[in-house]
């Protein structure tokens, strides 16, 4: 801002927000495309600035509290915003996913053996293999999230993943389609159930 711009906003503050409020909502398209352009123009100058100013304040404890205290406001817009991402962006994200695993195969080796340490631990503390096996065959083999019959083709799903505190127990257990178990994944089962349409 200038001497003179600077002048006419200190006489009359309320006029000159008025003025500027009136030229924003005018101009407002340029503005935004202008401002696109800028960034893009810039992107690596903005993403130094903004590395630099979270250095500044990454410690401090009054910018932590301010922190926790937005994400907390704003938890459940997010969960939303991130399902609405990941629907929207599936193919891409798979993509990146990929090349991921591809990248670090040594990693993802060690991550999948610890993985089945843990299942193998929660396994022996749960129900016993013959109590399992003689649920499964008494159990309908209809698809527990999406009701479709596979009795030719099913899996057995823990309703709470066992990486969420699931147990590995018979009450923990039920029959699902290939498709709505590999979906589920390691989801709470509620959210999962509500994407399906299932009412409980």
């Amino acid at each position: 801002m200038n001497v003179k711009a600077r002048a006419r906003y200190g006489a009359d503050p309320e006029a000159a927000r008025e003025r500027q409020n009136t030229y924003y909502h005018a101009h407002k398209d340029r503005i935004a495309e202008t401002a696109a352009v800028s960034r893009a123009r810039n992107a690596e100058k903005i993403k130094a600035r903004k590395k630099a100013a979270y250095e500044r304040v990454k410690d401090d404890p009054e910018f932590i509290r301010k922190r926790n205290a937005y994400a907390a406001s704003v938890k459940d817009q997010k969960r939303e915003y991130d399902k609405r991402y990941r629907a929207e962006n599936a193919d891409r994200l798979s993509a990146v996913k990929a090349a991921w695993r591809a990248e670090n195969a040594g990693l993802m080796r060690i991550v999948k053996i610890n993985y089945k340490a843990r299942r193998r631990a929660q396994e022996a503390t749960g129900d016993s293999a013959q109590d399992i096996a003689a649920w499964e065959s008494a159990a309908r083999k209809v698809c527990y999230w999406c009701s479709t019959k596979c009795a030719d083709d099913y899996h057995i799903d823990h309703y709470q993943p066992l990486s969420k505190g699931g147990e590995h127990r018979v009450s923990n257990l039920v029959i699902a389609c290939p498709t709505c178990n590999l979906r589920k994944n390691a989801k709470d089962p509620l959210e999962f159930a509500a994407s399906v349409g299932r009412l409980f």
